[in-house]
């Protein structure tokens, strides 16, 4: 049977956030600084690429300042993976990072490994 769009999209969001919760458990930076390289160190380790340093953690920056808005984690994979050029696999990776690097008062129990 044919998936449809919609199945496809959830799909890719509940992978997203799979790759999110893995991204949660690499990443336990100290200070701006350390969590900036530790943030940019685990993107390339994944290969997510940005055009520059400055635009990768703006954006750890953004998914954080999104959250606090209280968007939800999948539409903001989602919105990521349709504004840039990311996957939402790659989009999920970046908002796990971006929670572990920046803001990691909106780790989940279970992303944490708790």
């Amino acid at each position: 049977m044919a998936k449809t769009t919609a199945d496809r999209a959830k799909l890719l969001a509940i992978s997203a956030l799979v790759l999110s919760a893995t991204a949660l458990r690499l990443a336990t930076p100290a200070s701006a600084d350390q969590s900036d390289d530790a943030f940019l160190a685990a993107l390339k380790k994944h290969g997510v690429v940005f055009a520059n340093r400055e635009a990768a953690v703006a954006t750890g920056h953004r998914m954080c300042a999104e959250l606090d808005a209280g968007q939800t984690p999948t539409n903001l994979a989602l919105s990521l993976a349709r504004d840039t050029d990311l996957s939402v696999h790659e989009a999920g990776y970046v908002l796990g990072v971006s929670v572990a690097s920046y803001c990691p008062q909106y780790r989940t129990p279970d992303a944490a490994g708790s």
